[in-house]
């Protein structure tokens, strides 16, 4: 069910927190000049606030330098900022979606859920937030770098695809690099059943019916290249 043909490596790629999801490495891809992109740079993630007491030494392992947090305002008032702080990450929010832009994107493109056309929409609230992203991409000593929303899926998943594409790395790749975050769908359901439950039972459903499109990506890519 979505699952990647091209991307063979994707254990390698996971960082199996127990309590954070979409934590994945993008290093290796080949992008310009058939150079690679470096392992242990760049980690795609969603929110961290549920790390578990097993789960930081692994994460001070990373020694990730900078944290880049995508949510609305709201988001990090619910959840949290999670533990990268207390490693020593310098902290950034650049939120993709401003503070009452969830509605806004119905009205741009209707209730479409996961869609290119959503996707596109981010495009609507300015360039500032990118130009933030990639001004911090471009300094070296932002490396490591964890960047995250929620899920670790759309706002993350359009970000990282933008910043593949600018490496290089051809569409083929990005696409399925999009497509892995179907693979931890259900430990991340599993996850939420064991320590939340009911709570989030409307978090589960969810979940389970948003599997990842290749046509969202592949719409979102027809209109901005």
């Amino acid at each position: 069910m979505g699952f990647c043909k091209l991307i063979e490596d994707y254990t390698d790629r996971l960082i199996a927190f127990q309590g954070c999801f979409n934590f994945r490495d993008i290093g290796g891809y080949v992008g310009k000049d058939g150079k690679s992109i470096k392992w242990g740079m760049y980690y795609r993630a969603g929110r961290q606030d549920r790390l578990t007491e097993m789960d930081k030494p692994k994460l001070a392992e990373l020694n990730v330098s900078t944290q880049i947090d995508l949510r609305k305002p709201e988001e990090i008032a619910d959840q949290g900022v999670g533990p990268l702080g207390s490693t020593g990450a310098q902290y950034e929010h650049i939120p993709v979606i401003p503070e009452g832009g969830s509605d806004q994107l119905s009205q741009l493109v209707g209730d479409t859920g996961i869609s290119g056309e959503r996707y596109l929409a981010y495009l609507e609230f300015g360039p500032n937030p990118w130009l933030r992203i990639f001004d911090l991409l471009a300094k070296r000593n932002s490396y490591p770098v964890v960047l995250h929303c929620t899920a670790g899926k759309d706002r993350t998943g359009v970000s990282t695809a933008f910043l593949l594409s600018v490496l290089g790395v051809d569409r083929a790749t990005i696409e399925e690099d999009y497509l892995l975050t179907n693979r931890d769908v259900a430990r991340q359901v599993e996850f939420l059943d064991r320590t939340v439950g009911k709570k989030v039972r409307w978090s589960r459903r969810i979940l389970k019916i948003n599997w990842y499109k290749n046509q969202s990506v592949k719409f979102y890519f027809k209109y901005i290249t």
